[in-house]
């Protein structure tokens, strides 16, 4: 089975739907540059105008180069309508910056490295863009032991995206549809509280007022579709942090300022933690609590169908969009404004937390809670509706 080229496809068809005419830009470093040059000229036979490639390092643009298609000929030179991919270069552990948790939490940049920045949220989408993990070598061996790493991540990769079923890529089309049903479900019941229990979770959320739940597929004014991520796997739902209250058992150590944490509940209290414990790495989960006012709230909650095939040993893959597509989370800080209705533009992040009560804050951190066990109902009182049942989605 050709799993990268089934990998592009799904890339350039259905995460950013390339068309004709469209000038795609490929953000990409030294690492994934092979990877770059065939996506670009696969890409060039699409939109029929040159593809450019930037060579990125440590930040700063090192080269640039353009790619034209071999078997059509150019419609045009340039294009005004603008794509971006990046290929992503996995968070690994041991390229994180060599800081303290105190350093790393009073620095933006080392908290954008360790992956526990919160997104800027007033930030407008105007164009298609994607952020794409790439299989290589290198990112392999830091998750897999066995003899051909490599191979074991496209498995990976295949696992989540259905590049080995023999009806692809309509079984991952399919995937797409049945993401669709569950949110029509959740549209019809027009819940806005929900309960979510395993025998050790057991806490209560309710929706902002004029959000809705989503999943990665986004829309932009002119009505263009495209994903930013093909591991579209999570239903997630910002949430109004003054009612949250109960438990939550992390199902999973986590990394957080760069720190493993284990064995972790926190419990909340009017959208607070008010307690918490972990076996391991408390120090760096108390120091990330106490970040801003918006720390010790969470911010957004995605629910995921449990991936109980993958290896119940492997709890950090370096890259966000596979690590948030496992298992469902919380995560405590920033959340995420594209869930909510008739976003207005805002003069800045504090008028947006305050009109909207979306949660502001530096911090993003991802807490896995999920199970095999893992229950969801939607309502209050007596007219309650499951919509996950031991792990899976009832439709």
């Amino acid at each position: 089975m050709d799993y990268q080229n089934n990998y592009i496809d799904l890339i350039l068809g259905v995460s950013l739907s390339l068309q004709q005419g469209e000038g795609l830009s490929i953000n990409t470093s030294e690492r994934n540059l092979e990877f770059a040059q065939i996506v670009a000229q696969k890409a060039s036979e699409i939109t029929l105008v040159p593809v450019s490639i930037v060579l990125i390092e440590e930040g700063s643009v090192k080269d640039v180069f353009s790619v034209t298609p071999v078997d059509h000929d150019l419609v045009a030179e340039t294009s005004t309508q603008r794509v971006l991919l990046r290929l992503e270069d996995a968070s690994i552990v041991e390229e994180f910056p060599k800081a303290t948790i105190e350093e790393i939490a009073a620095n933006i940049p080392l908290l954008q490295a360790v992956g526990n920045l919160g997104s800027p949220q007033l930030s407008k989408e105007v164009a298609p863009w994607a952020t794409i993990p790439v299989p290589s070598p290198f990112w392999s061996k830091t998750i897999f032991s066995g003899k051909e790493p490599i191979d074991d991540m496209w498995k990976l990769f295949a696992s989540l995206l259905f590049l080995d079923s023999s009806n692809f890529p309509n079984s991952y089309i399919n995937h797409l549809k049945k993401m669709n049903e569950i949110l029509k479900r959740m549209y019809t019941l027009g819940q806005e509280h929900f309960h979510i229990y395993d025998g050790k979770t057991d806490i209560y959320i309710k929706l902002i007022p004029n959000s809705i739940p989503r999943h990665k597929l986004t829309l932009l004014e002119n009505g263009r579709a495209f994903m930013p991520t093909l591991f579209n796997h999570g239903i997630s739902m910002v949430v109004d942090s003054s009612f949250t209250h109960g438990t939550i058992h992390a199902s999973r150590p986590f990394l957080i300022l760069g720190t493993w944490v284990e064995g972790v509940s926190l419990t909340f209290f009017e959208g607070k933690v008010v307690d918490f414990h972990a076996s391991k790495g408390k120090k760096a989960l108390e120091i990330a609590l106490n970040i801003d006012d918006g720390a010790n709230k969470i911010g957004l909650v995605s629910l995921i169908e449990e991936k109980t095939e993958l290896s119940p040993i492997i709890h950090y893959y370096g890259s966000p969009s596979i690590d948030e597509a496992i298992t469902s989370y919380i995560s405590l800080g920033m959340g995420e404004s594209n869930h909510l209705k008739e976003l207005e533009v805002y003069e800045d992040e504090s008028e947006l937390r305050e009109k909207t009560g979306l949660n502001v804050s530096l911090l993003k951190g991802r807490i896995p809670f999920g199970s095999a066990h893992l229950n969801v109902d939607m309502g209050e009182g007596e007219k309650l509706y499951p919509i996950m049942v031991n792990g899976k989605f009832i439709f």
